[in-house]
């Protein structure tokens, strides 16, 4: 379960005065799950599936 808490930023404007805002934040790293797709015939890898599809049409 992901630890979120709100925390106020303040961001500098072109007049000068700050604009508070507050943003939700997290002290956990955010982790992404890569795919690794490979063409059947060369066994190159790509990392989206429509992108492996459209090499694999190249071999035809």
């Amino acid at each position: 379960m992901s630890r979120f808490y709100k925390q106020k930023i303040q961001v500098e404007t072109i007049n000068g005065h700050p604009l508070e805002i507050e943003m939700w934040c997290t002290d956990e790293k955010y982790v992404k799950n890569i795919c690794i797709y490979r063409c059947d015939i060369c066994n190159k890898e790509f990392n989206e599936k429509r992108r492996m599809l459209l090499h694999r049409n190249y071999h035809r």
